[in-house]
């Protein structure tokens, strides 16, 4: 599935730069929507599994896999974002939103997304209010989180009635997709318990479904509706993991991800007004590869630590 997190991270990109050669990739909006179903789906897998009521280990654990490459992106930004950042009357929310993430979706809620100093970090903000209830989420029946969904497609679509794009910067509105991956991983045990002569059916679901999604752009009647490319996502997303989770260079390109998403406007703002989606491309890559390797793979190795050793589990089980 690494392969389709970079993908999409790279949509992004190209969205807001000149964009990538003739390549037409997803809209930037769609592909934040495709990474909040592939979150639920991730946060659904490891909440009920390797962390099971640790969850401060949970919560610490999450912090440390978001914030020290928000923090370089961060840094980077400064130099060139920090002098030209609106004074008040946002003062707080301002400073609070860059430098926790909670608060960037309210600023782009209220039109201020000028103020901060990574603005797809915006996005990181609105997860983590959803990372706060995934331990109570993860383990509630299927029918009141089905029914939590429910509200938040109806509040989505009622906003767009009255504003559009008024819902895609508040969390309540955007929980319905979180909600479906968790539900898209539920369902793993359907397909990871297939017998045998199934598994060629498995790959061939996956393989669609990401064809699906990589090959938007040229499939009519399909590549303008975020709705339906949602659809194919939650469907296939069991099978696209069952397929490619032992994947190790999957999982090394899926490492890029989020360093990528981040990355790419702190490298724009040094490039200039309207970059091109090649040069930013062609920065932000080894730059995201420096983060990996120097910043993200050593705090993901203590991170794995602390959800193995004993003395971890027991502080955080007493927490």
């Amino acid at each position: 599935m690494g392969s389709l997190r970079l993908f999409l991270a790279i949509s992004v990109l190209a969205d807001h730069t000149t964009g990538i050669g003739p390549l037409q990739l997803a809209p930037a909006s769609t592909a934040v929507w495709l990474f909040f179903i592939i979150s639920g789906f991730y946060m659904q897998m490891i909440a009920s599994g390797k962390y099971g009521n640790r969850i401060w280990t949970f919560y610490t654990n999450r912090a440390l896999r978001l914030y020290p490459t928000y923090f370089v992106a961060a840094a980077i930004a400064i130099p060139n974002i920090l002098p030209t950042l609106p004074a008040a009357p946002l003062k707080f929310l301002t400073i609070g939103a860059n430098t926790t993430l909670f608060g960037g979706d309210v600023l782009f809620y209220l039109g201020q997304h000028g103020r901060l100093l990574v603005p797809p970090a915006w996005s990181i903000g609105l997860e983590l209010w959803f990372y706060l209830l995934v331990p109570l989420l993860a383990r509630c029946n299927f029918l009141i989180l089905l029914g939590t969904m429910a509200a938040s497609g109806a509040l989505a679509f009622h906003m767009e009635e009255i504003q559009p794009w008024s819902s895609y910067f508040f969390f309540p509105a955007n929980f319905y997709l979180f909600g479906a991956g968790m539900l898209a991983y539920r369902s793993m045990r359907c397909v990871s318990e297939s017998p045998r002569p199934w598994r060629s059916v498995i790959f061939v679901v996956a393989v669609a479904g990401f064809a699906l999604l990589v090959f938007r752009p040229i499939i009519p009647g399909f590549r303008n509706y975020a709705w339906a490319q949602e659809i194919v996502l939650i469907a296939s997303l069991p099978f696209i993991f069952a397929t490619t989770h032992l994947l190790s260079w999957d999982r090394a390109i899926g490492n890029l991800s989020y360093s990528v998403y981040l990355l790419h406007e702190p490298v724009m703002s040094w490039l200039g007004s309207s970059p091109s989606g090649i040069e930013t491309v062609a920065i932000t890559i080894p730059l995201a590869v420096a983060t990996y390797i120097l910043v993200e793979r050593p705090l993901d190795r203590w991170r794995q630590k602390r959800v193995r050793d004993p003395a971890f589990k027991a502080s955080s089980s007493a927490a």
